[in-house]
C-alpha cells in the first residue's frame, strides 16, 4: 500500500537497515515513482540517483486524468534493475486509498517472475500526511510489515488472480475484476 508520496520508501529503507547500517538484504533496492513526483524537489531528484525507476503513468499526470502510451522504457528498467536487486513498486500506482491495482502490475510479474514479497504500512500518512514532507502529529504509532513471500503460480493463475493474491496479501480491499 502507499501512504504518502515520499516517505514510504523512506520508512521501508529504515526497517530493511541492520545494526551496522547497511541493507540487511544483499542486494541493491530500487523503487519505482511517478515521473512527475520523481522531480518536483530537490529530494526527489536526490532520489533518482539512489534507486528511483520513473515512470510515465498512462492514467495520471500531476493529477489530471490522461490517456497516453504505456511507457516501456520504464518497464525495460524495472526489469533491468530486477536483474540487480530488490524493487518496490506500489501496486495502486497512487497514494490515493480507494484506488485500484493497476492491471500491468500482474501483466509485469507474468513476464518476469519475481519473488513477490507483500508489505504493510500504517501510520506513515497520519504522521507525515499524504506528501510526506511535514509532521502532522507526534508519537503516532508507525509499522512496515513485510509478509512471506507471496507463492505465485505463475504458469497457472491468470492475471486477475495475481491481483486478487496482492490485494489480500496488503489487505487492499479494490482491486480489478
Amino acid at each position: 500500500n502507499h501512504e504518502t508520496y515520499y516517505m514510504d520508501v523512506i520508512l521501508m529503507c529504515q526497517a530493511l537497515w541492520n545494526s551496522n547500517g547497511r541493507l540487511s538484504i544483499n542486494k541493491d533496492l530500487y523503487f519505482v515513482a511517478a515521473e512527475e513526483t520523481a522531480t518536483k524537489s530537490p529530494l526527489l531528484r536526490h532520489l533518482d540517483f539512489t534507486g528511483c525507476v520513473p515512470l510515465k503513468r498512462q492514467w495520471k499526470h500531476d493529477g489530471e486524468e490522461v490517456q497516453r502510451e504505456r511507457d516501456t522504457s520504464a518497464v525495460d528498467n524495472m526489469a533491468q534493475v530486477l536483474n540487480r536487486g530488490w524493487l518496490i513498486n506500489f501496486p495502486t500506482g497512487t497514494v490515493n486509498p480507494d484506488a485500484v491495482i493497476r492491471p500491468g502490475l500482474a501483466k509485469f510479474l507474468k513476464q518476469h517472475r519475481p519473488l513477490v514479497v507483500p508489505v504493510k504500512l500504517t501510520g506513515a500518512r497520519k504522521s507525515y500526511g499524504k506528501t510526506g514532507f511535514v509532521t502532522k502529529t507526534f508519537r503516532n504509532d508507525m509499522s512496515v510489515k513485510f509478509s512471506s513471500p507471496l507463492e505465485l503460480d505463475y504458469d497457472k493463475m491468470t492475471s486477475n488472480e495475481i491481483t486478487v493474491a496482492i490485494a489480500n496479501a496488503i489487505e487492499h480491499p479494490h482491486y480489478v475484476l
